[in-house]
């Protein structure tokens, strides 16, 4: 689960529950062949719930130009994972920016385009 695979500081716990919502609990896979396979599995065992994949062969991310500013750093700089997983996090959390507070939120959403969220999870 994407959950088990970053770590950051206690700090921003809520923005980065805020941030990434359910999607914590998506599945990071290689492609989407293992996910179909997995999939079919579990639907043979006739297995219980739901599952969501992640698979890193489907995602795309794009390089962002962060605003370079005092009041705002990328969640993503904040969190810590092995390079293996830089794609899906980047995925959930690239666009998005922690801010000072609401003002700064506000304002730098709506002139970057960014997600931008506080450290209390208001957005």
């Amino acid at each position: 689960m994407l959950i088990e695979n970053f770590e950051c500081e206690r700090s921003i716990y809520t923005a980065v529950e805020v941030t990434a919502g359910s999607r914590l609990f998506h599945h990071i896979v290689e492609s989407d062949r293992v996910g179909t396979q997995i999939l079919k599995e579990m639907n043979k065992q006739k297995l219980p719930g739901e599952v969501t994949f992640m698979p890193l062969n489907r995602l795309t991310v794009k390089d962002i130009d962060y605003p370079h500013t005092n009041d705002a750093i990328p969640m993503v700089s904040k969190l810590t994972y092995s390079e293996r997983y830089n794609k899906a996090l980047r995925y959930i959390f690239g666009r998005t920016l922690i801010c000072r507070n609401l003002e700064v939120a506000t304002n730098l959403a709506r002139s970057t385009k960014l997600d931008c969220v506080t450290l209390d999870g208001d957005q």
